[in-house]
């Protein structure tokens, strides 16, 4: 469950992009990068484990990371 700062946080994001002159495409691109990011975080950048818990195929994953320009830091932080 998001907390009320998650929300808020969210809710910024949300409008920042609302107020820029964007497609629905791009929209949506930032959302789910936004998304996926912060999610690859939480599996140590595991593609497999990050499949399972979004309920994804890894193959398209792999394809919405490569479309969405996201790649694995050099060093993951721990």
């Amino acid at each position: 469950m998001a907390s009320n700062k998650n929300i808020r946080d969210i809710n910024k994001i949300i409008t920042k992009l609302i107020d820029k002159n964007i497609s629905i495409k791009e929209f949506r691109d930032k959302i789910e990068s936004i998304f996926i990011k912060h999610q690859l975080t939480k599996v140590d950048f595991n593609i497999e484990k990050l499949s399972k818990k979004i309920k994804m195929e890894r193959t398209a994953m792999y394809h919405k990371l490569y479309n969405l320009k996201i790649k694995k830091p050099k060093k993951i932080k721990k």
